[in-house]
Order: structure tokens, then C-alpha cells, then sequence
């Protein structure tokens, strides 16, 4: 069997903001923006991303050699689909890996150190591993709003380890 190419980097225009979340959740790099026109598509260049966009205008004004794709679907869900269908994306291979709101990979927080005291009680309890966004310092772990979240998106659940 073939390997998979690495997913591209991503990003996503103001109007696919929930799509960009979803990615992240699959552990894509999935950079968002509020840019205007003109200015997404050389940020996409400058930054070797894939353009996403539901925008038939901006979809337009691409120049040939550009990386855009356009998302036409309105649900969320059925773009990430979309979007993973079309780069052929194992949307398991990486669950989780990536902060939701920096877009930033995740680190592994070894040991119980200060950062338990931002945890509650009972989650620590509960779950072995915890990880940590070094751009913002949130603390995930994989709680049942992971499940939630893998439900959302029709993907089978990881198992908490």
C-alpha cells in the first residue's frame, strides 16, 4: 500500500472559521485570517498554504499557479469531509495534536509540576496524559469532549491513554 503525502498547510478565510477549528482538531495546520482578497491569496503564497475559501470571487482571482481550493458545501462537517476527500487525509493519523484556537502543535506535559493546579481535582484523577499549548498554556487532555467532538465529526474515538 502507497504511504500518504503529508497534508499541506492551510489557510482558511473568515468564512470557513468553523472548518479551520475542525481541522486543528484533526491536527492539520490550519491557519486562519481575516485578510481581504488580494492580501489571502499572497499570504497563502508567501506561506506555501493551500487557500480555502467558499468565496467563487476569490476562488476567481487565483492566478493559474495558485493553491486554492474552493469549499462549497455550508456545513462544517460535510466541508472537512470535502477538504479531506479532496487531499486525501487520513483525518485520524493526527487527532488532537494542535491547539484549536493558536493553530500551534501541542507539547506533552511530563510529570505533575505547577500547571496541576489549573487542572481540576477530578480530571486529574481521571487522565494519565495531559498536553499544553506553548502559545496560549491551555491544558488539554482527552475528556469526553473529545469523544463529543469525534462524534460531531463521524470519526471513531481515540481511546484516553
Amino acid at each position: 500500500m502507497a504511504e500518504r503525502a503529508p497534508p499541506p498547510p492551510f489557510l482558511v478565510d473568515h468564512m470557513l472559521a468553523k472548518l479551520g477549528a475542525y481541522l486543528r482538531c484533526i491536527g492539520l495546520d490550519a491557519a486562519s485570517s481575516a485578510l481581504l482578497r488580494r492580501e489571502l491569496l499572497q499570504h497563502a503564497r508567501v506561506e506555501s498554504r493551500v487557500l480555502l475559501t467558499r468565496s467563487p470571487k476569490l476562488a476567481g482571482l487565483a492566478p493559474p499557479d495558485a493553491h486554492v481550493f474552493r469549499v462549497e458545501d455550508a456545513d462544517p462537517v460535510r466541508q472537512l469531509w470535502a477538504v479531506v476527500r479532496a487531499f486525501d487525509i487520513d483525518p485520524r493519523a493526527r487527532l488532537f495534536t494542535r491547539c484549536i484556537r493558536c493553530n500551534v502543535e501541542l507539547a506533552l506535559l511530563e510529570g505533575r509540576g505547577e500547571w496541576t493546579s489549573r487542572v481540576p481535582p477530578r480530571v486529574l484523577e481521571r487522565h494519565a496524559r495531559f498536553w499544553t499549548c506553548p502559545a496560549c498554556g491551555t491544558i488539554f487532555w482527552r475528556g469526553t469532549h473529545v469523544a463529543n467532538t469525534c462524534a460531531k465529526l463521524g470519526i471513531v474515538s481515540p481511546e484516553d491513554t
